[in-house]
Formats: structure tokens, sequence, C-alpha cells
């Protein structure tokens, strides 16, 4: 059973960083907490579409949400038996994408 419960937070990590929008949106919050509404502009989505992406993120553990001053902020939050193995995966993304 503890075996089973594994392997599904692993298909939903997996699945949460296999839209390149979420992982690009993952990547913008190891920078540190930020806004709804500075997410909106810097990825030029609608508020939808920004919603559910990073509900996929939050349902995988890997986002949080805090209300602050009347503004929804987020930042990452690792809540996977993998952290170790998704920094290094998050960190190669990044040093990958830079060189470009």
């Amino acid at each position: 059973m503890q075996d089973i419960k594994a392997f599904e937070r692993t298909v939903a990590v997996l699945d949460a960083l296999a839209d390149k929008t979420r992982l690009a949106l993952l990547l913008k919050l190891l920078e540190g907490k930020t806004s709804f509404t500075d997410l909106i502009h810097a990825f030029r989505l609608n508020p939808n579409s920004l919603s559910r992406h990073l509900k996929t993120l939050e349902n995988a553990g890997l986002v949080s949400n805090v209300w602050e001053g009347g503004r929804s902020y987020h930042s990452f939050y690792l809540l996977t038996d993998n952290s170790k193995e998704l920094m290094n995966v998050l960190g190669i993304t990044r040093e990958m994408l830079s060189k470009r």
C-alpha cells in the first residue's frame, strides 16, 4: 500500500512537470515567493489558465499558496519522497535553459 501511494505521488509530480508552462512556473518559483499577479505578467497567461497550472503543481505537492494583504502568493514547496532527485533535475533543467 505504501509503495502504491509513493508511485501515485511520483506520477503526479512527473505529470505536473511534463508541461513546459508548469515547468517554467516551477523554475520561476524556485527563485522565491511570487504573487499571482506577477506570474500573470511574467508568463502572459490569462488568470484561468494560470490557476489551472498552479493547481496542478499544488496537487503534486510542488507549490504552496498563501494569502497576504489580499494578494495570493505562490512559492516552491516540496512535498515528495524524491526531493533530492527532483532538485537535481530542476537544477540541470535551469542550467540547460540558461545556456540557450
